[in-house]
């Protein structure tokens, strides 16, 4: 009975002993030092104007605002809007998976038939769980 008993008992202290998590070590994360996985930033990809003026002072309407991330396509602004925060509707939302710079590719259709291209990079900010970031030409 005392074998069972201590079988049992080993179990449940090897079971909560092994559930315990390491702490967040990533001084990207916005809780870094917790004692939970690590959490990064969102990021909200965003434009303000839905027309492009060339060096002729051509004006063209943007069709279309495709953006990817590290090569993989994950939406198109569907509003021309400074969004408040990384939720608002229009907006192309990315949530950061790590402490690692992403690059960012938007291709901009215009009615004419031209694509033009903006790019950047971009971090998590351990301050902010927030980041905004305009694609469209200035």
């Amino acid at each position: 009975m005392r074998l069972i008993k201590f079988i049992i008992f080993s179990t449940l202290v090897f079971g909560i002993l092994s559930c315990t998590k390491e702490p967040c070590n990533d001084p990207e994360a916005l809780n870094f030092n917790s004692e939970n996985e690590c959490v990064y930033s969102k990021l909200a990809f965003y434009a303000i104007n839905s027309f492009y003026v060339d060096g002729n002072f051509t004006l063209y309407n943007v069709i279309s605002i495709q953006v990817s991330v590290n090569g993989k396509n994950i939406g198109s602004v569907t509003k021309y809007i400074r969004p408040n925060d990384c939720s608002t509707s229009g907006t192309v939302p990315f949530t950061f998976k790590s402490g690692e710079r992403i690059n960012w590719v938007a291709i901009i259709k215009l009615d004419n038939g031209e694509t033009l291209e903006t790019s950047g990079s971009n971090v998590p900010s351990p301050s902010s769980s927030c980041l905004i970031q305009r694609v469209d030409y200035l």
